[in-house]
């Protein structure tokens, strides 16, 4: 269980919802999703963990490996469990990228973690199939949970639709800049007193804590 107890009541994530998660290499992104997130989604709700640089498949407990859309897609048309999908792109192409968000899209009902969405959507462009997953992705009942290490340099929509934020080690001020469109800034600040795997939660219903990611 979680060393505090507020962070089980609080950090309350529905399906549909959007998840930001942000800091720098190795400051406990990973850990949080592996032991925190695939754990409370595990059997709720269908998952696909969209791993670009193919880091975490031996350390999660997946259904299924998938590298490629076609055996995606004809993956969800013959299967309807609440599996976990773990998808490993063989390249960081846009197209690529694009039709893997179209399909999600047709799919509807799923969560998904994009890890390092920078790589796709940056703060000058994002594609059209990802778009509709931020903005109109909720009326399909799709959930969004977006990593990146640093929030200056991802798309507007991605920080403007998100409910929930779980933020590690920032240093930098520009990323903070960036956050505080959404989060106020005596909260930001607290940023800067992280140390590994801590975490600052706030979610936009003013919501927030500071916690470690360390399970007992």
């Amino acid at each position: 269980m979680w060393t505090d107890k507020r962070a089980e009541r609080m950090i309350n994530i529905k399906c549909n919802d959007r998840v930001s998660i942000f800091g720098r290499t190795g400051s406990g992104k990973t850990y949080f999703i592996i032991y925190f997130l695939l754990k409370y989604l595990k059997r709720q709700y269908r998952t696909v963990f969209f791993d670009i640089k193919d880091e975490v498949k031996g350390q999660i407990d997946y259904d299924i490996k998938i590298t490629n859309i076609s055996e995606l897609d004809n993956y969800f048309i013959t299967n309807q469990k609440k599996d976990l999908i773990l998808f490993i792109p063989k390249t960081t192409d846009v197209d690529e990228f694009n039709d893997f968000c179209k399909i999600i899209y047709k799919q509807g009902d799923i969560i998904v973690i994009i890890d390092e969405v920078s790589y796709y959507a940056t703060q000058f462009k994002i594609e059209s199939w990802h778009r509709e997953l931020i903005v109109r992705g909720r009326s399909r009942n799709i959930g969004l949970v977006q990593v990146s290490q640093r929030p200056r340099g991802i798309s507007n929509y991605i920080i403007s639709e998100t409910n929930h934020f779980i933020l590690y080690q920032l240093v930098l001020k520009n990323d903070i800049d960036k956050l505080s469109t959404m989060i106020p800034m005596d909260i930001l600040n607290q940023v800067y007193t992280l140390t590994d795997y801590k975490y600052l939660y706030y979610n936009i219903y003013g919501n927030f804590l500071i916690n470690d990611a360390i399970i007992k």
